[in-house]
């Protein structure tokens, strides 16, 4: 039997605002909000730093909540959205962020207007979804899934009932707590560091457990209205007084189950009549005890007490759980199990968390599509009840009589070739990292990050964030790695898988790194600062300048040729011409005048040739 939860997430921020200033009519100060940029991360190892633990006691009083699902969300900044690596799941949030600023002060000459630049705000590491793994009636194991996850993070982790909190700081993103009281609703709280400042995400759970409602009349007791008030001081030394002559007298093997907290008795309420005292008995779902050994030795306790019960007003049965507000999904049905129940997901929806049966149940929607639609399109939905396969945002539909059928990526010539630098080759929009001596093309395979569709488009937020963030983080571990500030990379495209991202990166010298080497240096960039379970490959390409050297060469060559060409077709006509005449024997003389005088001029100037 697992546990049942209650699930209230809530996230709390505040807001900032952005303040400007202005001097003299000489000068104008301008404040310009400017943003820190995080990294997308992925969590990997883990350290235990345990802090003092408090052990929850027993209680007189039990609630159990129902599941609340409220939520909203207030960020007030220019901040596009960043990518989603995991759908909510079990739990509810409240998020108002606050983005903390860094300002700058801008002195721009008199009479010239200003103008405000809007930059993005703080990306941070978020949880945004607490799962229920395992939850038997003394445990509590739960995991969350973060949104941009930084290594080694520390989460402090605490878990508290009443006043009673046992707290545990950890790099992991999971958590579990043993020798927890059945039927008990804990909160618990997960702290982290976001944007410089403190954030927390918070979950309701109840431990599930066997409860037998209870009831007995005491004859001898006067009532008092303080009674009434659980908080007074009357009302919790009475029920002290009847737990303990309960207990007292139940046999051995109870108060071995009490001292090992897996049984329990709680005092719901004390009502008129004399004193009426309702209460159960509640034990953890691995007690192997029949009902009817319960009722016989619950009876015998409260018989031998010295409370002096009324035995003909006391009653021991199974609680019908499910009226005790059960934490079941509101798509799901609670089944009673004796005195105990469990939740099944309603026909047509899925269990999408069966660690902890109906807590989590989705619709299952079919393809409308029937499996039609390429990989790389989706099903979307045509008035009035029709459908129709569409190609993602981003990607061309090389058949748009028939959308969704054939789609292509237009960056899959990112791996079908190595002359991405040439003019010919548009997966590189911007080539001024070609321009670089020594430039590769790299792929990152993300392992531990969920791809989204946005990330086909370069015009989306998330493709645009995810890029940015991406390349200010490898860039600058990469110069630190290779002592060269000169380089560079840019992004290519991002491919599914889980995400894949496609690069063509260098740096420019006369140092020449090998493949294997500056394959090395980016996959302990990555590994450190974005996700250790990444997978890198590297190749050397042409670079920009290689390819225009080559480019001259050729023209140079081609020039040379049609030059030498030209020239000799000159030759060729000139001896032809001289050849022709020699043949001939003849001359054309010409007459002309030299100082006066007429004297004859020929082919070879002032001379006349004659030929006998």
């Amino acid at each position: 039997m697992t546990e049942l939860t209650t699930l209230d997430n809530k996230y709390s921020d505040s807001t900032t605002e952005k303040k400007s200033s202005q001097t003299t009519a000489e000068t104008t100060s301008q404040t310009e909000a400017m943003s820190t940029l995080p990294v997308f991360t992925s969590m990997t190892s883990s350290t235990h730093a345990s802090s003092t633990e408090t052990t929850a006691g027993s209680s007189s009083t039990s609630s159990q909540s129902s599941p609340t699902v409220n939520v909203s969300t207030t960020i007030i900044a220019t901040t596009p959205p960043v990518i989603t690596t995991a759908p909510l799941a079990t739990t509810s949030l409240s998020t108002t962020s606050e983005v903390p600023l860094l300002t700058t002060t801008r002195t721009t000459p008199p009479a010239v207007t200003t103008a405000q630049s809007t930059t993005p705000a703080c990306v941070g590491s978020r949880v945004v979804d607490i799962r229920l793994e395992a939850v038997p009636s003394t445990v509590i194991s739960v995991s969350w899934s973060v949104k941009n996850p930084v290594p080694q993070m520390e989460y402090t982790v605490k878990l508290s009932y009443n006043s009673s909190t046992i707290q545990k700081v950890t790099t992991e993103r999971k958590m579990e707590y043993t020798n927890v009281l059945p039927a008990v609703t804990y909160t618990l709280i997960i702290e982290y560091p976001f944007c410089g400042k403190r954030e927390n995400a918070t979950m309701n759970i109840t431990t599930v457990a066997k409860i037998y409602e209870s009831y007995t009349r005491i004859p001898g007791e006067e009532f008092v209205p303080e009674f009434k008030n659980q908080s007074s001081t009357e009302f919790k030394k009475f029920v002290a007084r009847f737990i303990n002559e309960v207990e007292e007298n139940l046999p051995p093997e109870y108060r071995e189950l009490i001292n090992a907290n897996k049984m329990r008795v709680v005092v719901k309420e004390i009502r008129k009549g004399s004193v009426i005292v309702d209460f159960d008995l509640v034990t953890s779902v691995t007690v192997d005890l029949t009902t009817s050994n319960i009722q016989a030795n619950v009876i015998s306790a409260l018989n031998k007490s010295a409370l002096g019960i009324d035995l003909n007003q006391t009653a021991v049965t199974e609680a019908d759980a499910c009226k005790r507000d059960p934490i079941c999904s509101e798509n799901a049905q609670c089944v009673t199990v004796g005195p105990t129940y469990t939740c099944h997901c309603n026909p047509n929806f899925i269990d999408k968390n069966p660690q902890v049966p109906g807590t989590d149940c989705q619709r299952s929607t079919t393809d409308p599509c029937e499996g039609s639609c390429s990989s790389l399109a989706q099903c979307i939905a045509t008035p009035p009840s029709g459908h129709q396969c569409q190609c993602y945002k981003g990607l061309i539909d090389e058949n748009p009589s028939n959308p969704g059928k054939i789609c292509k990526d237009p960056v899959g010539c990112f791996s079908e070739g190595t002359d991405l630098c040439s003019s010919r080759n548009t997966c590189l929009k911007s080539k001024s990292v070609c321009s670089l001596g020594n430039v590769f093309k790299s792929t990152v395979e993300l392992k531990s990050w969920v791809f989204a569709p946005a990330l086909y488009d370069p015009t989306s937020d998330d493709w645009l964030y995810l890029s940015l963030n991406f390349t200010l983080t490898v860039v600058k571990s990469m110069r630190d790695l290779l002592s060269d500030d000169t380089f560079d990379l840019s992004i290519v495209g991002f491919k599914k898988g889980s995400i894949v991202v496609r690069l063509v990166c260098g740096f420019s010298g006369d140092k020449a790194e090998e493949e294997t080497t500056l394959q090395t240096a980016l996959q302990d960039a990555v590994h450190k600062n974005l996700d250790n379970s990444a997978v890198v490959t590297v190749e050397k390409i042409a670079g920009l300048e290689e390819g225009l050297s080559q480019g001259w060469r050729v023209a140079t060559i081609v020039l040379g040729v049609l030059l030498g060409f030209v020239l000799l077709v000159i030759i060729v006509i000139a001896l032809t011409f001289i050849l022709r005449r020699r043949t001939n024997n003849s001359y054309q003389v010409q007459i002309g005048k030299r100082n006066g005088d007429l004297v004859p001029t020929g082919a070879n100037g002032l001379y006349n040739y004659n030929y006998a």
